[in-house]
């Protein structure tokens, strides 16, 4: 395909539902060239098996400033150049698995699994305050957005009158449909914030047991690491802590809400939750264009030759709707085995919060199931407001009674 005929990218999507073109071109080529933003051509790679390949291959950079690396919008690209410094998911090894290597054992199984009582009492305070209000409730901005946000904070350390502003700077930040220059000052004012905060507890006498003390006192204070490099890897913690949790919760319930059996899919109990939380994760694949990487080599990928320079897009929502790994993909099936889905990413770039955010997730959806087995939504399903141009999907509002 000549390049004056090559699809643009991105498409649009309808829904829950992914754009239509990932299906085609999965049948079809999974590596085909697109046309992205600024006018450069980039592969796209839509089946599992090949999504996996290239997320887990060194010879692919995930940082924007490597040449070729792919341009969904301008403003994006804007953006991740601003950055300064890269958060280390940008960063290629051997720095990237040096700082990630420092934070690992914050999110151990052991570490994770003793907030459970903290995670247990935030969810029940919360839905306390929604029956007490009564029916409607939005699920969204009652529930969903400050759950994450509080468990986040008191894990990292965030104080809770920042919680408003980080969460109105993170939706802000991850627009893309706003062009440059609004997302960019969001992000500006975050780090800003998260400096002062950095700033005021290395002046602070008391010893407290969160995230930001023990990155202060390990790596920071010994020189490991500086100021500015530990408040761009605390951004990346509160935005992965919240506004994908949150419209993941969101989604998932509104996917439970609209399936026949409602909350009672999730009656049998625990198994029955993990069952349900890893197909939500599966199906909504809610970061709409991550796997963006650039071609450090040349590289074969389902025998298609990809030349250093090359912008490749590894679309992990495309590759979560395989019917080779997922037999009928796109239905939302709470009870499928869905082992093997790419939600949290895949390779050394994967998720490192994923064992809380499941944490989080299990815990909310047993609870609601439990206390409000009756709920339905308040409004026909046509009158929700999907968030399309977010790189994290989700809607605007999700009135829900019980």
């Amino acid at each position: 395909m000549s390049g004056a005929l090559l699809p643009r990218f991105p498409f649009q999507r309808s829904g829950f539902a992914p754009p239509a073109e990932y299906a085609v071109f999965r049948d079809r080529a999974p590596v085909t060239r697109v046309r992205m933003a600024d006018g450069a051509a980039a592969w796209l790679v839509t089946s599992h098996d090949l999504v996996r390949q290239v997320l887990s291959d060194p010879r692919f950079s995930t940082n924007p400033l490597t040449p070729g690396y792919p341009a969904v919008t301008l403003g994006r690209v804007d953006l991740l150049k601003a950055e300064v410094p890269q958060t280390f998911i940008r960063l290629d090894p051997p720095k990237h698995t040096e700082v990630r290597r420092m934070f690992t054992r914050e999110f151990t199984f052991a570490r994770v699994n003793e907030m459970k009582p903290r995670i247990e009492a935030v969810v029940g305070r919360l839905l306390d305050a929604i029956e007490q209000r009564g029916a409607p409730a939005d699920f969204f901005g009652d529930f969903a957005v400050p759950f994450p946000t509080t468990v986040t904070s008191g894990f990292l350390g965030i104080p809770e009158a920042d919680h408003l502003f980080f969460q109105e700077r993170s939706r802000t930040r991850v627009a893309l449909d706003l062009g440059p220059d609004a997302p960019i000052e969001a992000a500006r004012q975050m780090r800003a914030r998260i400096e002062a905060i950095l700033i005021a507890r290395l002046a602070a006498t008391e010893d407290r047991a969160d995230l930001i003390g023990r990155m202060l006192a390990d790596y920071v204070v010994p020189g490991t690491m500086t100021l500015d490099e530990a408040a761009a890897t605390l951004e990346l913690f509160m935005m992965a802590g919240h506004e994908t949790t949150a419209n993941m919760l969101t989604l998932g319930l509104l996917s439970l809400l609209i399936d026949p059996r409602g909350l009672g899919a999730l009656a049998e109990g625990e198994s029955a939750v993990r069952n349900a939380v890893e197909e939500m994760l599966r199906y909504h694949s809610i970061v709409q264009y991550n796997g963006l990487r650039a071609a450090l080599e040349d590289a074969d990928i389902g025998g298609v030759a990809i030349r250093k320079g090359d912008g490749v897009i590894a679309l992990i929502n495309a590759a979560n709707r395989d019917p080779a790994m997922f037999p009928d993909p796109d239905r939302f099936d709470p009870t499928r085995d869905a082992t093997g889905h790419l939600g949290f990413s895949y390779g050394p770039h994967q998720c490192l919060g994923q064992g809380l955010a499941r944490l989080e997730m299990r815990v909310a959806f047993a609870e609601l199931a439990r206390r409000m087995p009756r709920m339905r939504l308040a409004v026909g399903v046509d009158e929700l407001v999907f968030r399309y141009g977010s790189l994290v999907h989700g809607v605007d509002r999700l009135p829900i009674a019980w």
